[in-house]
């Protein structure tokens, strides 16, 4: 099984509102999306997708919209275990690493050898890396961000999980896609 996981594209916090807020796309954000869209159809990176989910929250419909709508891919379906660590706000880390582990699961038991495509958060996306590197959690380790728009791709073959590439971003994408039809 191959899983795709898109961080959605650039929002706009306020100083009020947190990664748990329900917030739509920036303006940049939408052209972010329409230019992942485009290059995910230009590259054939999703030949052969099978299904395409999101989380709930906003700002991952709209990105998954515009990846729906440009790159000609299966009409996504919602799922809640997709959404934020955190959100809902009565969630605490540990619960939310168990959510991330336990969705994880349920692709790997319910859809074997097909690809999907994930719009997620970066909160899900640090998730996978923490539960399947069997990271733990504490105030002592490093951070990782991975990037708005940004390409996490994890592969699943004899119940073994391999990190295939995180935190892809559109122009390094770009830039390796280029150089290899150069050669």
């Amino acid at each position: 099984m191959r899983l795709l996981l898109i961080r959605h594209a650039e929002v706009t916090y306020n100083d009020r509102e947190g990664p748990s807020a329900d917030i739509t796309l920036s303006q940049r954000g939408y052209f972010q999306a329409k230019q992942l869209a485009t290059y995910l159809l230009k590259s054939r990176e999703l030949d052969g997708i099978d299904e395409f989910f999101c989380s709930p929250l906003v700002r991952t419909r709209e990105t998954a919209q515009q990846i729906s709508e440009i790159a000609r891919v299966p009409k996504f379906k919602i799922i809640d275990s997709l959404t934020e660590i955190g959100a809902p706000s009565t969630e605490n880390l540990s619960e939310g690493l168990e959510r991330v582990h336990r969705t994880l699961e349920q692709f790997a038991r319910a859809h074997d050898s097909k690809s999907k495509i994930l719009v997620t958060h970066a909160g899900f996306i640090v998730g996978t890396i923490l539960k399947l590197f069997k990271i733990p959690i504490g105030i002592d380790r490093a951070r990782l961000e991975p990037d708005f728009a940004s390409i996490t791709e994890w592969s699943l073959v004899n119940d073994q999980w391999t990190l295939v590439r995180y935190n892809v971003t559109l122009v390094n994408t770009w830039i390796n896609h280029i150089s290899k039809t150069l050669r």
